[in-house]
């Protein structure tokens, strides 16, 4: 069997696109054991761990910078610029980085989720890439040219380094991604839960009730800055006492009811089997995971994000939903903690859940390119 030597490299930007990368690598690994996985990313090994439970080489050195945000929902323009204009600074030097990479760990194969400056690498090495994703950087920085023109010379030097990757393999709730000039549409890749029910509660230091379902809160992993979680003490005593409350953001507000995760190897897809509802910002990692899994989901809207609309259309087409705008996340009683969902409104068809079987073709027949 053919032995492939991996680099894969998510954006550093949140935890979606570094957590849908490892689970495409889990697929790998379980069709092609013996590969060699050198995973780059800035989220902390002990996410990869618990995904991969394999082998692999952890390397932190970012090609991209995506967003610089204050919390989940509010861009920091300005520290965005001014990373930008670092790294293509130091374009070079990167680039050589990443080649001294490549040679250490003899690779053959460049994944990507989906960083720009790894298609250069893959162009200097003459190595085949396949870059994964549902939006492109040049359609997120293009939004913001209006309000901020600096973007607009990032806009094009993500164009061009997009332009030379042989092949997209395009995800579900995706934008045009006009930027690639071959692209291959896929199905979305889940990952697995790993945690029983027990392990789960137990894990969760929930000793009571075990028959309750939990409504889980996840605004990824920088959270929402205060955001009135104080409201929860409002909601009918009915609705506190049949369900489990499960929240990765802190809470300043004292809420004894609430149980918070602390221990990253427990990751919001092994909580999703076990929710009658998931409060969470869209994003699509998250979004992947709960209509694997058929959770309804309540959306807080992230207006400042292009994607978003997106994202939004798709949770209104194929989940059960709710949809919460900036004043009613602020000014409501939150009353969208217990009240019953809207949609879907496409229901005579279902989204592919098997992505990861393109890929492994394409691995399979060592064809880089469609």
């Amino acid at each position: 069997m053919f032995q492939f030597n991996i680099y894969a490299v998510a954006t550093n930007h949140g935890f979606g696109h570094a957590t849908r990368l490892a689970y495409t690598l889990s697929a790998i690994k379980k069709k092609y054991p013996k590969a060699n996985l050198i995973l780059n990313s800035t989220l902390p090994r002990p996410i990869f761990d618990s995904i991969l439970q394999c082998d692999f080489e952890y390397i932190s050195k970012p090609l991209d910078v995506g967003l610089i945000q204050f919390d989940s929902i509010h861009i920091d323009y300005t520290k965005t610029l001014e990373k930008l204009n670092e790294i293509y600074l130091n374009e070079k030097n990167l680039i050589n980085d990443n080649l001294t990479i490549l040679k250490k760990y003899k690779v053959n194969l460049i994944i990507g989720d989906i960083p720009p400056l790894l298609c250069d690498v893959a162009r200097r090495a003459e190595l085949p890439i396949i870059q994964m994703g549902n939006f492109s950087w040049d359609f997120i920085y293009k939004a913001y040219v209006e309000q901020f023109k600096e973007f607009n010379v990032f806009v094009n030097r993500v164009l061009e380094s997009y332009d030379s990757c042989p092949v997209l393999l395009r995800y579900p709730f995706h934008d045009r991604m006009n930027a690639f000039p071959r692209i291959q549409d896929i199905g979305l890749i889940p990952g697995h839960p790993s945690l029983s029910k027990l392990e789960l509660y137990k894990k969760l230091g929930i000793s009571h009730a075990l028959e309750r379902p939990i409504r889980l809160f996840v605004f990824g992993g920088l959270g929402i800055e205060n955001l009135p979680f104080h409201k929860l003490n409002t909601i009918p005593e009915k609705e506190k006492n049949s369900y489990h409350y499960v929240s990765y953001q802190k809470i300043t507000s004292d809420i004894p009811f609430i149980k918070l995760v602390n221990d990253l190897t427990i990751r919001p897809l092994d909580i999703l089997p076990f929710c009658e509802r998931l409060i969470t910002k869209p994003g699509h990692g998250i979004l992947t995971d709960a209509y694997s899994l058929r959770v309804p989901v309540v959306c807080v809207d992230r207006q400042l994000f292009p994607e978003i609309k997106i994202l939004l259309e798709n949770v209104q087409n194929y989940f059960k939903h709710i949809i919460v705008d900036d004043n009613r996340l602020k000014n409501s009683n939150w009353d969208f903690i217990y009240a019953s969902f809207d949609g879907p409104k496409i229901t005579n068809e279902t989204i592919d859940c098997s992505g990861e079987i393109t890929l492994l073709n394409l691995m399979e027949k060592r064809s880089f390119t469609i």
